[in-house]
């Protein structure tokens, strides 16, 4: 295991795509960030009319750039995805999976290893992004502060980048191709997902709508929501949906049975298809 670590620690750091990846991640984040502390005054935060500093939560909001609220898309989730997909997806492309069986022929211990590795640098990755925004909003934003209630949502942010990376590694075992791999993280959870989500919140068919529960991108998102009664259920606010969205406790499960089974799929098909 040792040795497959630093094989595949040695690949992701001489891969320059990583770095331009992880860069856009943590320069794309920073923009949405700085954008969303200019945007508040410190009126804004501070006038019980519109209740930001109650609902909004700005501080919150200028660390996850914006994904606390649903109408900002979690976009750095598209990069870790990216590099998530690479991480198998070079060796599909380019035709050298077989070499790196031969280098560590044990495929249960190489799939060990990448996960591994994935997960601590898009761990790494979305720390730098907190960091980042977080002196952003310390900057930029006035009465800047975060408090307990804003671990939940930071964190599932964090956590939620990361499992999009293992996402996009898992589909790029399964379709053993790059690009149909960036393709399925991409267009199923940003396009197919939200459309299917959205039909099922007017259909008023017994309690079909129900389903969406189940979708589990959705459900990653909600847990990032903050307050998360206030967004994660829309039919609060607007009494023409039926959509009645489950509690955190149940999103958070959905989301993570979602992905691993994900990456069980992955390595199941790993062990038992040719290179």
């Amino acid at each position: 295991m040792k040795g497959a670590l630093a094989y595949e620690w040695k690949r992701i750091t001489t891969v320059r795509s990583t770095y331009w990846f992880s860069g856009l991640t943590v320069g794309l984040a920073a923009f949405i960030a700085f954008a969303i502390a200019a945007s508040f005054s410190s009126s804004d935060l501070t006038s019980s009319d519109n209740g930001i500093s109650n609902f909004l939560q700005a501080s919150t909001l200028v660390v996850t750039a914006g994904a606390s609220i649903f109408f900002v898309p979690v976009l750095s989730a598209a990069f870790c995805a990216v590099v998530g997909a690479m991480s198998f997806g070079h060796d599909y492309r380019y035709g050298t999976v077989k070499q790196t069986l031969t280098a560590v022929p044990d495929r249960v211990t190489l799939f060990i290893a990448r996960t591994v590795i994935l997960v601590g640098w898009l761990l790494m990755l979305m720390v730098a992004v907190v960091v980042v925004n977080i002196g952003i909003g310390a900057l930029f934003l006035d009465s800047f502060s975060l408090k307990g209630q804003s671990v939940r949502p930071i964190v599932n942010f964090v956590l939620y980048n990361v499992a999009f990376g293992l996402a996009g590694m898992s589909l790029a075992v399964i379709f053993r191709n790059l690009a149909g791999a960036l393709v399925g993280v991409l267009v199923y959870p940003f396009v197919l997902e939200p459309l299917a989500y959205n039909i099922l919140r007017i259909v008023h068919i017994g309690n079909v709508d129900r389903a969406a529960n189940l979708f589990p991108a959705a459900a990653g998102r909600r847990t990032i929501f903050s307050p998360y009664e206030l967004f994660a259920n829309p039919a609060v606010n607007d009494p023409g949906t039926t959509l009645h969205v489950w509690g955190l406790t149940a999103s958070t499960l959905v989301f993570w049975c979602g992905i691993a089974v994900s990456v069980a799929a992955a390595l199941a098909l790993f062990l038992t298809r040719d290179a």
